[in-house]
């Protein structure tokens, strides 16, 4: 108590942290809930052409945090520091390729839950069969267009989203109408 100042209200130091009433924002008289920053879903795209990435970049910012990688090497560590929401990928690249990258992502506890949908030029169904099978959510062939990878992309996050709400509730697993 000793070390809080006393000043008198109408001191020359309180008036500059008072507002006068011509200043005074208008105060609404309706509660409002919280409001919570709200953050856009993150997603990584690995893509080793610059011009590639930033076109699928500049097209996604608006709607999603968006981060970059050149191959799958650089990815993993990527997504194993920071998981993504969704992963855009590549299937050719340096290092380590989209099939190999994706196999690593579905087989590790951490990262094994996240969306990753495979961009390709190649459209043989043997290379389609051969993505899906690693595990991959989506296969999209090159050229694409950027409307149909952006419903994708948002189907697969609200179906990961939907899922996750569902089972974050309790659930009851005493047996109530088992008949014996």
């Amino acid at each position: 108590p000793e070390e809080i100042a006393q000043y008198p209200a109408k001191s020359a130091l309180a008036e500059r942290f008072v507002l006068s009433d011509a200043n005074a924002p208008e105060v609404n008289e309706t509660p409002t809930e919280v409001n919570t920053p709200i953050t856009k879903p993150h997603l990584l795209i690995v893509e080793d052409n610059a011009d590639i990435r930033n076109y699928i970049k500049e097209n996604l910012r608006a709607n999603y945090d968006v981060s970059e990688a050149a191959d799958g090497v650089e990815a993993l560590e990527k997504a194993r520091e920071t998981p993504p929401d969704l992963i855009l990928s590549d299937i050719t690249m340096p290092r380590m390729d989209g099939i190999e990258f994706c196999r690593h992502i579905k087989s590790d506890i951490l990262t094994s839950h996240i969306p990753v949908v495979l961009l390709t030029a190649r459209t043989s169904m043997v290379y389609k069969i051969d993505g899906l099978e690693t595990g991959a959510d989506d296969y999209i062939t090159k050229p694409f267009s950027m409307q149909l990878l952006k419903v994708r992309i948002k189907n697969l996050i609200h179906i990961r989203q939907t899922l996750r709400e569902k089972f974050s509730k309790t659930f009851d697993l005493s047996p109530s109408a088992v008949t014996v």
